[in-house]
């Protein structure tokens, strides 16, 4: 399913984070406290930020 986009030149990553439950993103605190998605929230944010400055510099 990827393998198309690679090819034509759109790499794309999937990134399973294993421990974080399906709304990691949730800003409330219990889904907050989740060791798993805190680490899968910075890491997304991470993410995000280095894909914007590959995009549209810093």
């Amino acid at each position: 399913m990827l393998d198309p986009a690679a090819d034509k030149g759109s790499p794309i990553t999937l990134v399973d984070y294993e421990d974080a439950t399906h709304d990691f993103d949730d800003p409330g605190r219990k889904r907050r406290r989740e060791p798993g998605n805190q680490d899968a929230r910075e890491d997304v944010l991470r993410r995000g930020r280095d894909f914007r400055e590959m995009i549209f510099g810093k």
